[in-house]
This record gives structure tokens, C-alpha cells and sequence, in this order.
């Protein structure tokens, strides 16, 4: 995207870390969301923290048999993370290629207090990247599908409505 983050990392305003949960370590401990909490404590070693990002939370839910299960375990760490730090977490979550589903798993936006949408259409052989506000929590948004760019420098760069970039590209034929 352009943006420049070693500003941040030198200011120490942003911890970019990768947490990996090994196959080997989850047949020896388990999936605990305590543990996976905890070990984000101890890399935060006492700094305030305001966000925290799980991207994508698919991760963390691999290997569990159970939908229950995962749903549990994710509640769990979206809890324990707000109570603990004080952090409001940020999930990210692949959706499969070619699926209607709004989730990998089809419960994430139920923990979530807000869901946005990116996605793609294609029309007239261009591919237009998209945006809407599926759910928000405690806001009354706006539910319309927006076009939007990734621009260097600027990053994410909302446009005009999906539908009147349509009837351009429309008139433009």
C-alpha cells in the first residue's frame, strides 16, 4: 500500500509480531485461548496496547473438529484480549473463493460488532474492488457498496457508489 510503518515501529506505537500455532504444540497443549492470550500479554510486555489485529482468525481455527468448538475458542480470545488489555480486536477472515458465505465459517460476524465487506465485480471485462458495512454495531451505516482504490501513499481510497461507477462505465461504452 505505500505506507511507511518504521515510523511507527521506531516511535513504538506498532508491534508487528507473527504468532504461529504449531501442530505439533496443539496435540501437545491444546488450543487454550488463555495460553494464546497470555503469550500476547507477554509480547506486549506492559505497553499500552489500543488494537490488536488476528489476520486472518481462520488461522487460529484450524484443527478443530467442531464448529462449537472454534466459535467458543474465538469468543473466548475476542474477550479475554478486551478484558485483559483493553484492546479492541480487529479480526480478518478469508471468505472461499466462489462462496455467498460472508465468512469462512458462517459465525464470525455473530462475535464481531461490525463487519466490512471487501469484494470484487466484474463488469465489461474490468474488475471493480468494493466495499459496504455489513453490520455496526450501536451506528446506523450506510449499507450501500462503494468502489474503492488502493492508491500508494494514501491507502484505501473509498469512491463513488458501486451503482453509479456502473452507469458510467455504461454511458462511457
Amino acid at each position: 500500500l505505500g505506507w511507511d510503518f518504521w515510523e511507527y515501529i521506531n516511535r513504538g506505537m506498532f508491534f508487528p509480531f507473527e504468532f504461529r500455532l504449531f501442530t505439533s504444540d496443539l496435540k501437545r497443549f491444546g488450543k487454550e485461548s488463555r495460553t494464546f492470550v497470555e503469550a500476547i500479554e507477554k509480547i506486549a510486555r506492559g505497553r499500552p496496547i489500543s488494537r490488536i489485529v488476528l489476520d486472518p482468525i481462520s488461522a487460529l481455527a484450524l484443527g478443530a473438529r467442531e464448529e462449537f468448538i472454534v466459535r467458543e475458542y474465538l469468543r473466548e480470545i475476542i474477550n479475554m484480549l478486551e478484558e485483559k488489555l483493553g484492546a479492541t480486536t480487529l479480526l480478518t477472515c478469508d471468505i472461499p473463493t466462489g462462496s455467498t458465505k460472508l465468512s469462512r465459517f458462517g459465525f464470525e460476524e455473530f462475535l464481531s460488532s461490525g463487519v466490512i465487506v471487501l469484494g470484487v465485480v466484474r463488469f465489461k471485462g474490468k474488475l471493480l474492488k468494493t466495499i459496504y458495512v455489513r453490520k455496526m454495531r450501536w451506528s446506523n451505516a450506510d449499507s450501500s457498496i462503494y468502489v474503492f482504490e488502493i492508491r500508494p501513499g494514501e491507502g484505501i481510497v473509498i469512491k463513488e457508489p458501486l451503482s453509479e461507477q456502473l452507469d458510467t462505465m455504461e454511458l462511457q461504452l
